[in-house]
């Protein structure tokens, strides 16, 4: 195989294995009840590490647009699990209702599963190594 083939082939398998994390990720929550998206899920899992934020910080942290992130928010609104205040005309805190809160205590044990039955066949130096190059294609170093 040449270098632009294992190039190629490394970055089809890169989307593969984000496609099918988010599909499984939706489904398993649709299973248990819950109509949260994989993407949806992101913006929740930011807030509740970061707790209140502004709506472009959650965009940067998340790799997702502005656009995207309006989406997302505002459908995370409707459902009652966030609310946005307004600091400004661009400016917008979301946080966490008491209902966005407890999805929490109620979709981490889920998510957990999932990620721990995909990562079951793989050593910790093999995981290590797995996180190493995923971080450096997605954060180059500047050189």
């Amino acid at each position: 195989m040449t270098e632009p083939e294992k190039s190629s082939a490394i970055l089809f398998w890169l989307h593969q294995a984000h496609h099918g994390m988010r599909l499984r990720i939706t489904r398993e929550f649709k299973r248990a009840g819950y109509s949260i998206t994989a993407e949806q899920w992101s913006v929740l899992a930011d807030l509740w590490q970061y707790e209140d934020s502004q709506q472009s910080l959650i965009a940067e942290r998340t790799g997702r647009d502005a656009p995207a992130i309006t989406r997302l928010v505002r459908s995370l609104e409707e459902d009652g699990y966030v609310e946005r205040e307004a600091i400004d005309r661009r400016t917008n805190i979301v946080r966490l209702t008491n209902q966005g809160n407890n999805l929490h205590r109620l979709l981490h044990p889920i998510f957990s599963e999932i990620i721990a039955s995909s990562l079951a066949e793989f050593s910790v130096e093999e995981i290590a190594l797995g996180t190493k190059i995923m971080k450096s294609i997605a954060v180059p170093s500047k050189s």
